[in-house]
């Protein structure tokens, strides 16, 4: 009979702990990388409580990945809530407060948008706008 902890190898007939064997290897068993899949670095200066997102089964097909970073946000559960980080707030210096450019994206990304549509003067369909357009309609004044 082997134990619940024992696997048993196929090339020997002795079952391995494959606990044991783990730590006598050295390798590390938690995974501590701050960068996301993209490459881009989390800072724990920066960005405290913060991880990367592993990747996800479905790429992602929304515009707003191309000028942010999926990163996680540690609760005090321990719960990750999913959040975007605008690439270009983060890369300001000084940045903005960090509430502006690191926005929950748990449910949707409609503030992702607004805030990418109000600071940074992309359309809704992702096109960058070469001159600011107020959203607000302009007085029409004709001289006669």
């Amino acid at each position: 009979m082997v134990s619940e902890d024992y696997t048993e190898s196929s090339l020997t007939t002795e079952p391995d702990d494959l606990t044991a064997l783990h730590k006598k290897s050295g390798l590390p068993t938690e995974h501590h990388s701050r960068r996301t899949e993209t490459g881009f670095l989390i800072r724990a200066d920066r960005l405290p409580n913060c991880i990367p997102l592993p990747a996800n089964k479905i790429p992602a097909r929304s515009w707003i990945w191309d000028h942010g970073h999926a990163i996680g946000l540690l609760t005090k559960k321990n719960k990750v809530l999913k959040h975007w980080l605008c690439q270009i707030c983060y890369e300001k210096d000084p940045p903005p407060r960090l509430s502006l450019y690191m926005i929950n994206t748990e449910v949707t990304t409609t503030k992702v948008i607004n805030h990418l549509e109000d600071l940074h003067q992309f359309d809704r369909l992702g096109n960058k706008l070469h001159q600011h357009v107020s959203k607000k309609r302009k007085g029409w004044s004709f001289k006669a």
